[in-house]
């Protein structure tokens, strides 16, 4: 499966991925890695997507494909925090 399938898997089964991210990162990796925490931490590394893929995707599902949103108190943080960053570097 690719990330993005993994991360719709993720999100579709769990309301509190839709809101953290890294409830949405350990869910993911707990997916991948099958609950199989006894590979080394170098194995997990270099294996595994980087956090910006994996919350790139749920970006994606959550924004352009309208699933799985966020509730209601996160998306309005999310904006706003958006929001600021587009001030912070138009005056820059």
């Amino acid at each position: 499966m690719s990330v993005r399938d993994n991360v719709r898997e993720v999100l579709k089964n769990s309301d509190l991925a839709r809101n953290s991210d890294n409830i949405l990162l350990a869910s993911y990796y707990k997916r991948i890695m099958n609950g199989n925490i006894e590979d080394t931490v170098a194995d997990f590394i270099t294996n595994m997507p980087s956090f910006e893929s994996i919350t790139r995707a749920r970006r994606s599902i959550q924004n352009k494909e309208g699933l799985y949103k966020s509730n209601d108190q996160i998306d309005a943080q999310r904006r706003k925090a958006e929001q600021d960053m587009k001030e912070q570097y138009a005056r820059d």
